[in-house]
């Protein structure tokens, strides 16, 4: 089998690439820039022929191992990979899909929309990570649509891009991040979109308030929001276009394509689970997958996400959610902050936050007034940093516990 291992951002090629990897059933992995583990080579299906795309690989390829295992797979064979982005455990894990995995997944998806208006998509996310590789890169191929993206590292031109687009049958991707940048872009440049299908909103908790806006101020019609994760490849909810959500949270009803259901987390299983998983120089085949996210389920049916069961900090008893916080403080005070817990001697786990914004006292006594009012509890202004940018891991995602480490770090110095 030839396996491409490709590294880098958006790229014209990439398409072309992934088009012949996919009607010749190749093995095509996606690699972050800056992944720096390649010991997955050695799970390779057996007589696999590596190939190298993308970036220069210059330097690396020493490193990379050369003896191909003998890993035998079933009927089934892998088609693309893509790493997880490894927030909480700090290390990334490589999922492999076949191409059952794929379609049933995206069937599932496409089957809340009305298929023949997309007539074209813009993504936003990376086609490292599999919101981007699967929902736009391969989602074009397989339904024949343009895929339109910019190239390189997302930046301001993302939105210049996007802002030029007139057709009616566009569908956007993104994260809610991306949409509150396109929204500040267009309003502070006074600009009128034109009107546009819908959306996918994915990749955190989206609140009443973002969805409102994108459908009234960028004239998205019927914004939907996505709830998944890599190993489901990558829907377990969906959330119809232009249902308006109820509360926060709301992530949709459960597709039939990854069999979803409630236990200490979200258990997911069916054709949609990932073919196999690499993590810590092993390879599994999941016959199900445990999500660890808390989930309500309304009386209506709707699913609504109310955070990481992995991100909950029992501060001196109190339970906490780290991504409630964060979402209070971006709500509320239009601050970009990142959360971990921190050892304390009094409460045995404590909470630190980082602040993107300048060192003023007057910001930490607001973040501290704000945790008070909405969640009862404030924390000592010594566990609040200012800084330029989050730690980040190889995948360009927050890393959980590098924020851990900057914050016990100041408090060790």
């Amino acid at each position: 089998m030839k396996v491409t291992i490709w590294r880098g951002y958006h790229d014209q090629k990439l398409p072309k690439v992934i088009k012949d990897s996919w009607e010749k059933n190749d093995l095509l992995i996606l690699c972050p820039p800056h992944l720096k583990d390649y010991s997955f080579v050695e799970f390779l299906p057996k007589g696999s022929n590596v190939f190298f795309g993308g970036d220069d690989f210059s330097g690396l390829e020493e490193k990379i191992p050369q003896q191909i295992s003998q890993q035998e797979f079933g009927a089934d064979k892998p088609v693309l990979g893509v790493f997880t982005s490894g927030t909480i455990s700090g290390t990334s894990k490589l999922i492999l899909y076949s191409k059952k995995n794929i379609i049933n997944s995206l069937d599932g998806i496409l089957s809340v929309f009305d298929k023949p208006k997309i007539t074209s998509i813009f993504c936003y996310p990376q086609p490292t990570h599999t919101f981007g590789l699967l929902l736009g890169y391969v989602m074009s191929l397989i339904n024949k649509v343009p895929l339109i993206f910019t190239e390189g590292k997302y930046s301001h031109l993302s939105h210049v891009n996007r802002v030029s687009i007139k057709d009616p049958g566009l569908l956007t991707l993104g994260t809610p991040t991306h949409f509150y940048d396109l929204l500040n872009y267009v309003k502070k440049n006074n600009i009128k979109m034109a009107p546009s299908y819908s959306c996918i909103i994915g990749g955190a908790p989206v609140t009443v308030s973002i969805w409102n806006q994108i459908q009234k101020e960028l004239r998205i019609l019927n914004p939907s929001i996505g709830y998944g994760c890599t190993e489901a490849s990558p829907g377990i909810t969906h959330h119809p276009p232009g249902l308006k959500p109820l509360e926060d949270g709301e992530i949709g009803f459960p597709l039939k394509s990854i069999e979803p259901r409630i236990s200490k987390g979200v258990v997911i299983k069916g054709p949609s689970l990932c073919l196999a998983i690499i993590q810590d120089r092993k390879i599994y085949f999941p016959e199900e997958f445990l999500v660890s996210d808390q989930i309500r389920i309304r009386s209506d049916g709707m699913w609504i996400y109310e955070g990481r069961l992995d991100l909950m900090v029992n501060r001196g008893g109190q339970k906490i959610s780290l991504e409630v916080i964060e979402k209070i403080l971006f709500n509320e005070l239009g601050l970009e902050v990142a959360c971990s817990s921190v050892d304390d001697k009094r409460l045995g786990k404590d909470i630190g936050i980082l602040v993107k914004a300048p060192p003023e006292k007057e910001i930490i006594k607001k973040i501290n007034d704000k945790l008070w009012e909405k969640l009862g509890f404030s924390i000592s202004e010594k566990k609040i940093l200012n800084v330029v940018d989050f730690p980040l891991n190889e995948n360009l995602k927050l890393d959980r516990r590098g924020v851990g480490r900057f914050i016990e770090g100041y408090l060790d110095g």
